[in-house]
């Protein structure tokens, strides 16, 4: 489910792009950008095939003001957020919340 959009995807599609062996850059302060790495069209494509499937909700279907309250009405069974979070999420929610801390 996206959530407040920007360049770097921070918690929209990044961890998916990186798990893919997609990399932004060649480190701190590099000039050269790996937008058009085909290991990024692959993994927009797999969000894309996941919406279809139900699994993330479609962008247009939902701004990231409003992906928390999509997740906790059930129209997403996946939300990637920061942990600042976990509270709302405890007391919005009517369904066990499990919580995955992405890895580096």
């Amino acid at each position: 489910m996206p959530g407040n959009p920007d360049a770097y995807g921070q918690s929209e599609w990044s961890h998916f792009a990186v798990s893919n062996g997609f990399k932004f850059n060649d480190g701190l302060w590099a000039n050269k950008f790996y937008y058009d790495d085909p290991k990024l069209a692959e993994t927009f494509k797999w969000i894309v095939d996941a919406g279809k499937k139900g699994f993330i909700i479609p962008a247009k279907d939902c701004n990231g003001s409003n992906a928390p309250g999509h997740f906790a009405a059930g129209k997403g069974a996946t939300i990637l957020h920061g942990s600042w979070m976990i509270n709302w999420y405890k007391e919005n929610c009517k369904f066990e919340v499990g919580i995955a801390p992405l890895a580096n």
